[in-house]
């Protein structure tokens, strides 16, 4: 039996260091755009056999920018919008179990919380204040797990510990590019794995390793440091990735 994860970056940062794993990376992908045909593309690039497990994890890049750019302009009622991305991507990702004529474990993995603006990302720059962007990042994954629930797909939601009091991605936890930092993504790892009853084999760092990237980390972060803890990021990234074959990534919604 085997485990898929397709996604997004922050799939990436979690689970590309994982054994047990088959990743599909979709790079900058979107919720929106997996619920309005992009579902065909797991078709392309997942071969799944009876009792595997597929999980989902997309909605950053949704949080991030495409809701604020495209999708509240279309919307004059904020709640109406996030119900109908929650509504398109669950029921696509449901629709793909209907194809098949034997039994399969299908999750969907809740979106991260958004990086506060001091360590946001400067190469990719977010649409929205922060303070609107936790906000629906909030509401999105209640309608995540509201959905979820009605069509018996597995919710899992990230736990609370990446998050600092005020909802955002705890800086001491992340690689300063608004993603999980690699060396402490086995907590999500540990909480699919409860979710799903799946080993997903992932190694952990060497404590002394850990131990010294935690302490460069809180220097970076007492001394208002950005750009330190982007590098020291670099240091605990995910191994290098290509796209998932048959699927070109895109920056489109």
């Amino acid at each position: 039996m085997t485990t898929f994860v397709v996604g997004d970056d922050h799939a990436r940062a979690v689970f590309a260091r994982c054994d047990n794993v088959q990743l599909r990376w979709l790079g900058p992908y979107t919720m929106h755009r997996f619920g309005h045909g992009g579902a065909f593309e797991t078709l392309k690039i997942v071969m799944v056999k009876s009792g595997d497990t597929l999980i989902y994890m997309l909605g950053g890049q949704d949080v991030r920018q495409d809701l604020f750019r495209f999708r509240l302009k279309e919307r004059d009622d904020v709640s109406v919008a996030i119900t109908d991305l929650a509504e398109q991507y669950v029921a696509a990702v449901h629709w793909l179990t209907t194809l098949l004529d034997f039994p399969l474990k299908v999750a969907i993995v809740g979106v991260m919380p958004p990086a506060g603006p001091f360590w946001d990302d400067p190469r990719s720059p977010a649409y929205g204040s922060f303070e609107d962007r936790r906000a629906v990042r909030v509401a999105l994954n209640a309608a995540l797990e509201t959905k979820c629930a009605e069509r018996g797909v597995v919710f899992i939601a990230v736990p609370k510990r990446y998050e600092t009091p005020n909802g955002a991605l705890a800086p001491c936890l992340s690689d300063g590019r608004g993603h999980i930092a690699a060396d402490v993504a086995h907590h999500l790892c540990s909480e699919v794995e409860r979710a799903v009853g799946t080993e997903l084999g992932h190694p952990p760092y060497r404590l002394l390793e850990r131990l010294k990237l935690q302490l460069a980390r809180d220097q970076a972060i007492r001394a208002g440091n950005a750009a330190a803890l982007r590098d020291l990021g670099e240091i605990a990234t995910a191994p290098p990735l290509r796209p998932a074959a048959g699927h070109r990534p895109s920056t489109s919604s």
